[in-house]
């Protein structure tokens, strides 16, 4: 029994290569009002109204049982493009504005990017993506840097290293006292 177990095992796996990626956190699917936020898994997410099959269930009367559907590819050449697909839903899909330029068309796979506004029906929800290690990585750093841009702590640094000037360390102390009490 063992042996016919391992010899099973290869097949799994060149299979899965294919098709069977298994599904991962991609983001999340933000509605805005009343707010509430829906994981988007790699693969085919759908959305529709409440009550339905689909994936994402939104309450609202111009929101179709079987609406859209919400694709982000993993893995092959493709990896993390996402499409958005409008199921010939009754009250349209929209990209960015709820205006007549702005539907997309149906049954054909759509571009979207993260922070871009969805419009299901009446429905408004924005895409936001889990952020990769990277830039996870690189944001602290850029706060940093906004931080530092008016630089007190740098020109302390110096007066008090250099400086033989008792007025300029006095008003920079002053200063530091007075940004202490306000904050």
């Amino acid at each position: 029994a063992m042996d016919g177990e391992t010899q099973a095992l290869p097949i799994p796996d060149d299979s899965e290569d294919e098709v069977e990626q298994p599904r991962v956190l991609c983001g999340k699917l933000i509605v805005k009002s009343p707010r509430r936020e829906f994981d988007l898994l790699s693969g085919i997410t759908s959305v529709g109204r409440v009550g339905g099959t689909a994936d994402i269930q939104i309450d609202s009367q111009y929101v179709s049982q079987r609406h859209a559907s919400i694709e982000i590819v993993k893995g092959g050449i493709l990896d993390g493009e996402m499409l958005l697909t409008d199921h010939s839903s009754r009250c349209k899909t929209f990209l960015n504005k709820r205006i007549k330029s702005c539907v997309i068309p149906p049954e054909k796979s759509h571009p979207i990017r993260d922070k871009q506004t969805i419009i299901f029906g009446d429905v408004e929800c924005v895409l936001e993506l889990l952020e990769p290690a990277d830039a996870a990585t690189a944001d602290p750093a850029q706060l940093n840097e906004t931080q530092l841009a008016p630089s007190p702590p740098s020109s302390e640094e110096l007066l008090d290293g250099e400086a033989g000037d008792s007025d300029t360390e006095e008003e920079t102390e002053g200063r530091a006292e007075a940004a202490a009490a306000a904050a």
